[in-house]
C-alpha cells in the first residue's frame, strides 16, 4: 500500500495574535504604501522561482495603483542582478520592491497586508508552502496548478489557480483578483482555513505519520 502524507504549515503560529508593532516596522523600513494594491511574490530570488517571467506579466497590467513585493533570499547575486536590471529597464522601479530575506514574523506581516500572493515556479514544487500560508492568512492567491500546489487548491475556488506556464492568462486573472470586493474575497476564501487545518497543517502531518507508524507496528 502507498500512503500519501502532505507537508504542513505551522497553523499554531499563524493563529497567534499579530504583532502590530512588527508589522508597522516593516512597512516603515521598506516604505510600503498600503494605499496601493499589493502583490506579494514570496520566494527566494532564484531562476526557477520565475521572477523574471513575472516581470513580463507586470508590464501588461495597469500598475498605476500597484506595488509588487519580492520577498525572499537574495544569495543568488547574479540572478538577483538580472531581476533588478529587468525592473529598471522596464521603468518599474516605482512598482517593484526587492526586500531580500525576511524572517518569519516579517513574512507573516507581508501576508497580512498583501491583496494577492502569487506562486509561479517554472517547475512543479513538492509542496509550495507559501500558498497555504497565504490562504491561512486570508490572503487570496494565484498559483500555477501543478505539483503540491495543485493538491492544496483542488478543494478551493478555481479563481486561485491558473494553468502552468499560461502567462497570457495571468494579467486578466490578476486584475480580477485585485478587483474583488471584501464580500467576494470572503466568499472565495470561505472554508480555506479549515481545508488547510485538516490537510496541510504540521499537526495533521505529524498525526498522519503516527497513524502510519502504528499501522506498520500492528
Amino acid at each position: 500500500n502507498i500512503s500519501v502524507i502532505n507537508r504542513g504549515i505551522d497553523t499554531e503560529y499563524f493563529n497567534q495574535p499579530l504583532d502590530v508593532g512588527k508589522r508597522d516596522n516593516i512597512l516603515k523600513t521598506h516604505q510600503i504604501d498600503t494605499a496601493k494594491k499589493i502583490i506579494l511574490f514570496p520566494a527566494r530570488i532564484t531562476s526557477w522561482k520565475g521572477q523574471l517571467k513575472f516581470i513580463d506579466v507586470i508590464k501588461k497590467i495597469d500598475t498605476q495603483n500597484i506595488l509588487v513585493i519580492f520577498a525572499g533570499d537574495t544569495k543568488n547575486k547574479s540572478y538577483t542582478k538580472l531581476v533588478r536590471d529587468k525592473i529598471n529597464q522596464n521603468n518599474l522601479g516605482g512598482v517593484c520592491k526587492i526586500l531580500g530575506r525576511v524572517n518569519q514574523d516579517e513574512m507573516r506581516s507581508l501576508y497580512q497586508i498583501a491583496d494577492l500572493s502569487v506562486s509561479f515556479p517554472l517547475r512543479a514544487e513538492g509542496f509550495g508552502r507559501t500558498v497555504s500560508e497565504s490562504l491561512y492568512s486570508k490572503t487570496p492567491v494565484l498559483a500555477f496548478d501543478y505539483g503540491g500546489v495543485k493538491n492544496q487548491l483542488e478543494n478551493l475556488s478555481e479563481i486561485f489557480e491558473v494553468k502552468p506556464q499560461d502567462y497570457q492568462a495571468l494579467p486578466a486573472k490578476i486584475e480580477k483578483l485585485l478587483s474583488l470586493s471584501e464580500d467576494q474575497k470572503k466568499e472565495a476564501l470561505d472554508g480555506a482555513q479549515l481545508v488547510i487545518e485538516n490537510n496541510f497543517s504540521k499537526i495533521n502531518m505529524v498525526n498522519q505519520y503516527l497513524k502510519l507508524y502504528e499501522s506498520i507496528k500492528s
